[in-house]
């Protein structure tokens, strides 16, 4: 008996390191781990790409602003105008495209056309005093690149959530898959220690067939989970954005999500000191900052608007005249809102109302997020509680277990009572597990609120 039991061992190992074996073979690289991971989804996030391109947008839109509202712009204007007539006098009939003047004739009045019109001008003008009414519109621009890096932020800790949301979904599959590999090990253990047995005519065939039917209902379950890791596993490479269907094993969990390191003192002093999670609310801040600069931004165009005008050129009307009709002209045009309806009014009042909303949904985040890392952390410790009394069952069953083997080797219990208590021993396992990762999942949504 003793060699049948020292055999089983070496197949044990045997097995359990051809299981590894299988496991390596997915494998076309190194193991990678949660961060690789979460630096992939970050570098392929299209919004990350999309905010940073529009911080740059901004500050070329500053450039281009800053030079239509401060710097000169000189443009150049040509072209002419012609008023023909048919001229009568003198009893003849001519089309003149230029008169001097007619006594009879058809056409446009020649007091109003002087016979054309001929420009060629350059024209520049000069905003003046525009420096400083240039600063609200360059804070505006400003305030949305913070918007875009704080959105950047967001959508980063967004991702960090849900790959690592996925990531420990592959890591339940992983351990279910490592769970039923033992077992069916383990059973393939009876199985030999039972056919010898009924070899020796000292155990019934219908034993060792009930041991097969268990096998193979694991063996399906394995192929199921398997299966199960593949998608989980190919899902995770669509959320970074990695374009590889090769299936590997990854990692286990670094210690932020490790439920060893979150002690009963250490959910105690969380709930007590909770974080005031100014990372989620400077969105309301900059939202209502953003608000009142475009209120500033809006006023602007009710303080003067003075420009420099300067035009030189031709400006002339009679063609024979035009070399002598070359000259330049300069002025201050100056342009005041004095009544638009009250818009002025009327858009602080929404001004007012946008910043209202913004500072209501602060307080509403704060309150809601306080109560909901309260519940989090309650529930971290409810299924503490049950991984407790699991594992404590656990222990028990290895212990009949271990007797389970030793009696069956002697014949002294059925293999009905083994095959029984090995399923009892399934469903705590899975149960443990379960609650495992129920436990890292709540440990990743409670980082992910006490931001």
């Amino acid at each position: 008996m003793i060699k049948v039991f020292i055999s089983i061992k070496k197949k044990y190992l045997f097995r359990l390191l051809l299981f590894f074996g299988l496991c390596l073979s997915y494998q076309a690289s190194a193991q990678k781990n949660l961060s690789y991971y979460i630096e992939q989804a970050k570098t392929f996030s299209p919004l990350a790409k999309d905010n940073r391109n529009q911080s740059k947008i901004n500050l070329l839109e500053t450039e281009r602003l800053r030079a239509a509202l401060t710097k000169p712009q000189l443009i150049f204007n040509t072209g002419f105008t012609i008023a023909p007539i048919l001229d009568f006098d003198n009893n003849k009939t001519r089309l003149d495209f230029n008169s001097q003047g007619s006594n009879n004739y058809l056409g446009l009045d020649l007091g109003g056309t002087n016979g054309g019109n001929y420009q060629a001008m350059f024209g520049l003008t000069q905003p003046l005093w525009m420096k400083e009414k240039f600063k609200p519109i360059a804070e505006q621009l400003l305030i949305g690149n913070k918007i875009n890096e704080n959105n950047i932020e967001l959508n980063n800790h967004d991702l960090e959530k849900n790959v690592a949301d996925q990531y420990i979904t592959c890591l339940f599959d992983l351990k279910q898959i490592d769970f039923i590999t033992r077992f069916i090990i383990l059973i393939d253990e009876q199985r030999t220690i039972v056919r010898k047995l009924a070899e020796a005519a000292l155990a019934k065939q219908s034993d060792l067939t009930l041991l097969n039917i268990e096998s193979q209902k694991q063996n399906i379950n394995l192929t199921s989970y398997r299966n199960n890791y593949r998608r989980d596993f190919l899902d995770l490479n669509v959320l970074c954005g990695i374009n590889d269907t090769a299936i590997q094993i990854i990692e286990p969990l670094d210690s932020s999500l490790d439920i060893k390191t979150w002690t009963a003192q250490k959910l105690d002093m969380l709930s007590q000191n909770p974080k005031s999670n100014l990372r989620f609310v400077e969105k309301y801040r900059l939202d209502s900052l953003n608000a009142l600069i475009a209120q500033n931004v809006f006023e602007l165009k009710y303080k003067p608007q003075i420009n420099a005008v300067i035009n030189a050129g031709l400006n002339g009307n009679y063609i024979p005249d035009l070399a002598k009709r070359f000259g330049w002209s300069a002025g201050v045009a100056m342009s005041v809102y004095l009544f638009d309806g009250k818009q002025k009014e009327i858009n602080r009042n929404k001004t007012t109302l946008l910043m209202q909303t913004a500072a209501t949904y602060k307080e509403t985040f704060l309150t809601q997020n306080t109560v909901r890392k309260k519940r989090i952390l309650n529930e971290i410790k409810s299924l503490q509680d049950r991984q407790i009394s699991l594992d404590g069952q656990i222990k028990e069953y290895d212990k009949l277990l271990e007797a389970y083997k030793l009696e069956l080797v002697r014949g002294q219990i059925s293999v009905l009572n083994l095959v029984s208590a090995l399923k009892d021993l399934t469903t705590l396992q899975q149960d443990f597990i379960t609650i495992q990762t129920q436990q890292q999942l709540l440990i990743n949504a409670y980082n992910y609120w006490n931001w």
